[in-house]
């Protein structure tokens, strides 16, 4: 048997195509017994819908293109959750395609996205200071994890200054008075906020000391590993009291130098992360983080989105939006249950923190 047709299962359900067409396009419109009727039918001659033919007789593509910059990360399942329910709620599907931070890549997967008729793109781009929307941006997108101005593309981040305040601030109630702070070496967005915040905080208590370094890979352990070797070699009085890594790789990676070379962690040295990539967490301890709510960060863009592709184009406004983070506390920097029991908290705990 050839390939089966919208016209088999037409006869198949004793139904028109147009009924068959309304089923798989606009299923509400048709009584239960004919939905029934033609569910059978596909199910009994196994026809799968084609969808190019749909889009090239004129059709749109329900379905929404999310764009990242690769699968290593917890951001990226937290923001294609939330993004999918989104789109599961408007009737739209959902395809996710990683880039491993590939200019070229990323490209061409926009390029194949809107030729692909998709009524709408998610991008979540290289997070560099400087990076700008496609030219060829031809249907509506909303920029993810990269806060923009809200000029050209609504956008959704997190509150990336507020995440340097919390660490900060975290350390400061612990006690610890002279704080390093590792930021990657290259301009990226999130990365200038979070030193922003933490800079801010410490303006504020005078009796604080900070020290800035940076590494080249923020993104693995080894150059957090370099750091962590180096503050263990330094004099005990000189060596900082605290450190916040502005990516949690990078912290497991500054724990494991130090425990290496048998500096107590948190009890010399605290360590803590600003990113919440629960797939840098199998480190020697449990890691304090600030997490950023990547769910939420999906469903919001989704929304606006949806928004912008249901509502009256011409009126749309672009916005940018932020989404919140909370401080979870755990034993790289407070030690072992009895300092999370002196703070209130379970083992593994997370604990919301004020503004």
């Amino acid at each position: 048997m050839g390939r089966v047709t919208i016209m088999d299962v037409a006869h198949r359900a004793g139904v028109s195509r147009g009924t068959v067409s309304n089923y798989l396009n606009h299923p509400e419109k048709l009584s239960a017994s004919k939905r029934e009727a033609i569910a059978g039918a596909i199910a009994q001659l196994g026809f799968v819908p084609n969808r190019n033919a749909s889009i090239l007789a004129g059709g749109a593509n329900p379905a929404i293109g999310l764009v990242v910059t690769g699968y290593s990360h917890a951001s990226t399942a937290g923001i294609a959750t939330g993004a999918q329910r989104v789109a599961r709620a408007n009737d739209l599907d959902l395809f996710v395609a990683g880039t491993d931070n590939d200019g070229v890549l990323t490209d061409r997967y926009l390029d194949y996205f809107q030729g692909s008729q998709m009524v709408g793109m998610l991008i979540v781009p290289y997070p560099s200071s400087t990076w700008t929307p496609h030219y060829r941006l031809s249907i509506p997108t909303v920029v993810v994890d990269y806060l923009g101005d809200g000029s050209k593309l609504c956008s959704v981040a997190a509150d990336n200054r507020k995440t340097g305040r919390l660490a900060a601030r975290h350390l400061i109630e612990l006690g610890r008075r002279r704080i390093m702070v590792v930021a990657p070496a290259e301009d990226i967005q999130s990365a200038h906020e979070r030193c922003l915040g933490i800079g801010e905080v410490v303006a504020e208590h005078p009796g604080i000391g900070v020290e800035w370094t940076t590494v080249e890979d923020c993104n693995g352990e080894a150059d957090g590993m370099a750091v962590g070797d180096a503050l263990a070699k330094r004099n005990p009085a000189d060596r900082p009291d605290a450190v916040i890594a502005i990516t949690d790789a990078t912290a497991t990676g500054v724990i494991k130098g130090l425990m290496a070379a048998d500096v107590d962690v948190p009890g010399q040295v605290a360590v803590m992360g600003c990113e919440g990539n629960t797939m840098t967490w199998d480190g020697p301890m449990p890691l304090t983080t600030i997490a950023p709510q990547w769910d939420d960060m999906g469903t919001a863009a989704a929304e606006l989105l949806v928004g912008e592709i249901r509502g009256d184009g011409a009126a749309h406004r672009h916005r940018a939006r932020v989404v919140d983070s909370r401080l979870l506390v755990r034993e790289s920097t407070v030690g072992h249950a009895a300092g999370l029991a002196a703070m209130g908290l379970g083992a593994d705990a997370g604990a919301a923190s004020p503004r």
